[in-house]
């Protein structure tokens, strides 16, 4: 729980991604995303790590945005749902999520896909059976040898 604590720390100072010629795991903004372009780009497997620019000031505080799961449909709409309008461009995310979809919803491909798990889901997920064996772990030792 110590590493997601620091994890989470991570990605709101450090953008972090790998990626290859279709796929790309981003580390950042409260969250990691696993994203799917449907196109290849011929480039090699590629990591990188830099700083959280101030435009991304989004990620820079701490988030608990929901999960998101999105399919590229190059509806214009979609864009909407992530984006909001600021002086007649789509410039504003509504939240972590929309920064890493940002790729796939403006240059959407047939079968693009994302998913966007939030650290605060890993930290319960992680955090709920660790207080569960404890909680047993105590009352086992309350209980008297025979």
């Amino acid at each position: 729980m110590g590493f997601l604590g620091w994890a989470w720390w991570d990605s709101l100072h450090w953008d972090t991604y790998l990626r290859d010629g279709q796929s790309m795991l981003r580390h950042a903004g409260s969250g990691i995303c696993l994203a799917d372009f449907g196109y290849r780009v011929p480039i090699s497997l590629r990591w990188d790590r830099g700083p959280i620019l101030s435009a991304e000031g989004l990620w820079k505080e701490v988030r608990f945005d929901a999960p998101e799961v999105v399919r590229a449909s190059g509806d214009s709409r979609q864009v909407d749902d992530y984006y909001e309008a600021k002086d007649g461009n789509f410039s504003v995310p509504r939240n972590a999520a929309a920064v890493h979809f940002n790729e796939l919803l403006f240059f959407p491909e047939p079968g693009a896909w994302a998913i966007y798990v939030p650290h605060w889901l890993m930290l319960t997920c992680f955090l709920v059976p660790w207080l569960a064996f404890l909680f047993w772990r105590v009352r086992r030792e309350k209980k008297p040898n025979p």
